[in-house]
């Protein structure tokens, strides 16, 4: 016998986490903005074409961050950036020329 119950979750939903990178393309000197739903200490990972890493960042009880990233000199290709927080995750892709 199975019993439904609407309106009910075990699971408290997770917070979401919106990035944006700009300029895109760069020329490897470019921002992050990040925005959360609430406070949480966060990490940010970018990581190379061939997945490599090439960046590392954390930062404590964050709602907002907007953050400039130095990577000029970097080889020019396709790099991910994550953020991650105990709440979720968050990637984007950018390009440095």
């Amino acid at each position: 016998m199975k019993t439904m119950v609407s309106g009910c979750s075990l699971f408290e939903p997770k917070q979401s986490i919106k990035l944006t990178l700009f300029p895109n393309p760069n020329l490897g000197n470019f921002n992050a903005l990040i925005e959360l739903d609430a406070p949480a200490d966060i990490q940010i990972r970018i990581y190379n074409g061939e997945a490599l890493p090439v960046y590392g960042a954390e930062f404590k009880s964050v709602e907002v961050l907007s953050h400039n990233i130095d990577l000029r000199g970097s080889i020019p290709g396709i790099y991910t950036m994550i953020v991650q927080s105990d709440a979720g995750r968050r990637s984007a892709s950018f390009v440095i020329e």
